[in-house]
């Protein structure tokens, strides 16, 4: 069997971890400060056919911005719009900063 390359979302993860939806926590730029904070919508595996989960995932997500700033570091990304990332470019937010406003 050959390796296939997929893209899993957060709840088939978080499933599949024998976790809650949503057991992913939110994260943003590997950066100083937190000018957006986004959830992980989907992670992209590479596998075996019949190993439909085989970990550790490959490191590239994708992440849907749902916290804003309107400091100039942010400007590139917007509410509501899906990025990609590898994880190694990515942090856990432990707190939010006061710049960031939720998402409409």
């Amino acid at each position: 069997m050959g390796k296939v390359v997929a893209w899993k979302s957060a709840n088939e993860v978080c499933n599949a971890m024998g976790k809650d939806p949503g057991c992913l926590l939110p994260v943003t730029s590997a950066g100083f400060g937190v000018t957006w904070i986004g959830e992980i919508s989907e992670m992209e595996f590479l596998f075996d056919e019949d190993k439909p989960y085989d970990w550790p995932p490959t490191g590239n997500v994708r992440v849907t911005v749902t916290w804003y700033s309107s400091e100039p570091s942010a400007k590139d990304y917007k509410c509501r719009q899906t990025y990609p990332f590898h994880m190694d470019d990515l942090k856990d937010v432990e707190a939010r900063s006061l710049v960031v406003k939720k998402c409409k």
